[in-house]
């Protein structure tokens, strides 16, 4: 957001998870206001406990989940990933899907980033490919594809949510 302070917000018409403006955009001394939900409950919620398996995938007890510990390297549009994820045989498994958006935003790890700690925004059990940015400079890490589709656009449904990690 070019620098400027922002929160975390849920955009219910499409499912979006992103970084909103904390301020209005055009006069930065007012602050922005959105609709808000409170929760309460599971204190532990979002504290994932891994597991190398040792054989490229890793286990989250927490979730009950299990992942690929690294991508392949490849760049693949939505259509590809969800069929390599269909066919992909893996560690023993030939039953792995893409991770729906709020599966995959649960490895997401807030106190990594490019930024801050020169790493991706994931747990370090996990690799990402690391890439350059527009300008050429390294440092920089793709994002990823959910099963997740949004509902807005010209053909809604028709592509997916995608998680960063830079």
């Amino acid at each position: 957001m070019n620098g400027d302070s922002t929160v975390f917000g849920v955009n219910f018409i499409d499912g979006r998870i992103k970084g909103y403006p904390k301020y209005v955009p055009r006069n930065k001394s007012l602050s922005k206001t959105m609709y808000f939900r409170m929760v309460r409950g599971n204190p532990e919620y979002g504290n994932n406990s891994f597991n190398d398996n040792m054989d490229g995938s890793i286990s989250d007890i927490a979730t009950g989940l299990m992942w690929q510990q690294s991508d392949d390297g490849m760049l693949r549009n939505w259509e590809e990933t969800l069929a390599y994820a269909e066919n992909l045989d893996f560690a023993g498994y030939t039953d792995w899907r893409l991770p729906n958006a709020k599966e995959l935003q649960s490895i997401v790890d807030y106190y990594r980033s490019p930024q801050s700690t020169a790493s991706p925004a994931i747990n370090p059990i996990f690799t990402c490919t690391e890439i350059n940015d527009p300008g050429g400079n390294p440092g920089q890490y793709p994002y990823y594809w959910t099963g997740t589709s949004h509902k807005d656009g010209i053909n809604p449904y028709s592509s997916g949510v995608y998680i960063a990690f830079g």
